[in-house]
C-alpha cells in the first residue's frame, strides 16, 4: 500500500489527533516511515535508536525504519524522490541541494553545531587554515562544500594546496598519503585518538562554518502532505535523545548490541559525549532538535557571501519551522 495515499494519511492524523487529546490510548493505526541516515547507524543516532528500540515511535503511531546509506546513495535525492519520508545530511549539503533545485526543507537538527573539522599529524605544524597551503589535502565529496566556506573565511585559496578525493576512513592520514584529511569531531578524531594518534584539529565552526549538522529533512511533498507525520516522528526522537543523554551508558550499550556488535564500546562512548555536548550547544539542556532561525541567517549569508552555491539561497525557503518545540530557557 503507499505510505503516501492521502485518505491513509488523513484517517492516521485523525487518530493522532485523538491520541494527543487523551481520547485514545494510540493513533489506530500505524504508519511506516522511512528515516533515511546518511551514515550506518551508530552512536551518530544515538536518539533515534533508543526511540526505535524503546518503542517510542510505536507510541506515536510510527513504523520507522531506519534505513543505512548504501554506497554511491545520493541521500537526498532518495528523500525528494519519495521512496523515503525523511532524511538526515550536513546543513551544507541541504543548501546546495536546494541551490540546485532540490524541492527540500530542514525541519529539525540533531546536531547545534557542526563536528566538520580538519586532522593532521601534530609533526606536520598544520594547526589552521593557512598552514593547508603546499599541503596534500584529503576531501569528501559530500563535505566540499564546508571546506570551501572555511578556506573562504580564512582567505585561503583551495588552488593553493593539493585535493583528492578519499574514502571514509582514516587510513589515508596514518598511512601518509595525504597530509591533513576532512572528517568529524564525533568520528574520525575519536577514532584516531583512541588509536593512540597525536593529532592536530583545526575545528570547523572556529572558523567560519556556522551550521548546523545531522539536520532533519524532507521533501516538500510530505510536508505538504503529512506534516502530522514528520512532527510526531519528531517528538518521539526529542525523547530518544532526552533518554540517551539521561542514560549514556545504557545508550551505548543498545548500539552495540543492536547495530554494532564488533565496535570498540570506548570509542562509541567517547563519541556520544561528544555528540551530546553538539546535541545541546545552541540551545541548552534538553534542546534536542532546535533550530534557530538566526543562526539558520548566519549559516545562509556564509554560505552566499563565499559564492560556494549555484545561486543565492534564503533561509525562508530552506527552513519549515512549524516543527520547533518550546525553546528552552538557560537557567
Amino acid at each position: 500500500m503507499n505510505p503516501m495515499n492521502p485518505i491513509r494519511i488523513m484517517t492516521w492524523l485523525a487518530a493522532a489527533h485523538a491520541f494527543a487529546a487523551g481520547l485514545v490510548a494510540r493513533p489506530a493505526e500505524i504508519i511506516p516511515v522511512t528515516m533515511q541516515l546518511d551514515w550506518r547507524p551508530n552512536v551518530q543516532f544515538a536518539g533515534l535508536i533508543v526511540a526505535l528500540e524503546k518503542g517510542y515511535y510505536r507510541d506515536a503511531g510510527l513504523d520507522v525504519r531506519l534505513r543505512p546509506v548504501d554506497s554511491g546513495m545520493k541521500v537526498v535525492e532518495a528523500v525528494e524522490a519519495g521512496t523515503n519520508w525523511l532524511g538526515c545530511s550536513e546543513s551544507g549539503v541541504l543548501l546546495g541541494a536546494r541551490a540546485r533545485g532540490a524541492r527540500i526543507k530542514a525541519v529539525g537538527t540533531m546536531l547545534q553545531g557542526s563536528p566538520f573539522c580538519l586532522m593532521s599529524p601534530k609533526d606536520k605544524g598544520i594547526r589552521k587554515p593557512a598552514d593547508l597551503a603546499g599541503r596534500t589535502l584529503g576531501v569528501h565529496p559530500d563535505a566540499d562544500l564546508a571546506l570551501n566556506v572555511v578556506l573562504a573565511s580564512a582567505g585561503v585559496a583551495r588552488s593553493s594546496m593539493r585535493t583528492i578525493d578519499v574514502a571514509h576512513s582514516t587510513e589515508p592520514l596514518t598511512s601518509g598519503q595525504v597530509d591533513t584529511l576532512m572528517g568529524y569531531l564525533i568520528d574520525e578524531v575519536v577514532a584516531l585518538e583512541t588509536a593512540g594518534h597525536a593529532i592536530d584539529v583545526i575545528r570547523g565552526h572556529e572558523h567560519g562554518y556556522v551550521a548546523y549538522s545531522q539536520v532533519y529533512f524532507a521533501s516538500e511533498r510530505t510536508l505538504a502532505q503529512a506534516p502530522g507525520v514528520v512532527r510526531a516522528f519528531l517528538e518521539a526522537s526529542r525523547r530518544g535523545w532526552a533518554e540517551a543523554a539521561r542514560d549514556p551508558e545504557a545508550a551505548v550499550q543498545l548500539v552495540l548490541r543492536k547495530h554494532q556488535p564488533d565496535a570498540d564500546p570506548e570509542y562509541q562512548r567517547r563519541s556520544l559525549r561528544e555528540i551530546l555536548v553538539l546535541a545541546q550547544l545552541e540551545g541548552g539542556p534538553g534542546s534536542f532538535g532546535q533550530m534557530s532561525p538566526k543562526t539558520w541567517s548566519r549559516m545562509v549569508k556564509v554560505f552566499n557571501d563565499a559564492k560556494v552555491l549555484p545561486r543565492t539561497v534564503t533561509a525562508e525557503e530552506m527552513v519549515d519551522p512549524r516543527f520547533q518545540p518550546t525553546p528552552t530557557r538557560r537557567p
